[in-house]
């Protein structure tokens, strides 16, 4: 409760404190089962920016240690306690779930799925792209809904081999070539 009211006065300006609160909320809630859902969701809101990041990071590498309790940990708290509101949409936290999402091998699809649902697009050239192949030939359609959410109106400011990518998700999945997000995205390619 004190570590809480910590985070909802925002009584703090040192980046280290904020990565040892974020560490202790999240398994808080996700191994010690201390922090309900509720409270969870509600600190992530009160919260700033800086606090909501280092929750995603953490959350992105948890999975290496225990993969078991992670990996489902990861869905509910995108379903269930990743706030919705536009206030957390920002290109910085955009960016850090869109790394989650391709950090999860294992349950990409069901991953990509939320994450498209709780981003906006990615402005700036921060879109890392070094898995796009990979994941477009196992998952073409769950890679491209989640390229379609964060990639910018602006091609200019795509990752540069973002046409091997979409080229890779047509040859893999043909069926896509009528998906009209594929259309919209080679299109705007294409006025490049």
């Amino acid at each position: 409760p004190c570590l809480c009211e910590i985070i909802r006065k925002g009584t703090f300006d040192n980046k280290m404190y904020i990565e040892v609160l974020s560490v202790i909320i999240l398994d808080g809630w996700g191994k010690l089962e201390i922090i309900s859902d509720e409270e969870f969701r509600d600190l992530l809101l009160e919260g700033n920016e800086e606090f909501r990041a280092f929750i995603l990071h953490y959350l992105r590498w948890r999975p290496l240690n225990t993969p078991d309790i992670w990996s489902r940990k990861i869905i509910v708290f995108l379903e269930k306690i990743w706030p919705k509101q536009k206030k957390v949409k920002s290109n910085r936290i955009s960016t850090t779930l869109w790394e989650l999402a391709l950090s999860q091998k294992d349950n990409f699809p069901e991953v990509s799925k939320l994450v498209a649902n709780l981003v906006s697009k990615i402005k700036g050239g921060y879109i890392q792209e070094e898995e796009g192949e990979n994941l477009a030939s196992q998952y073409p359609k769950d890679y491209l809904g989640l390229l379609y959410a964060v990639l910018p109106d602006n091609a200019f400011e795509w990752p540069y081999r973002i046409m091997d990518v979409l080229k890779k998700i047509e040859e893999t999945d043909p069926k896509l070539l009528k998906d009209v997000r594929l259309i919209e995205l080679k299109s705007k390619l294409s006025d490049l």
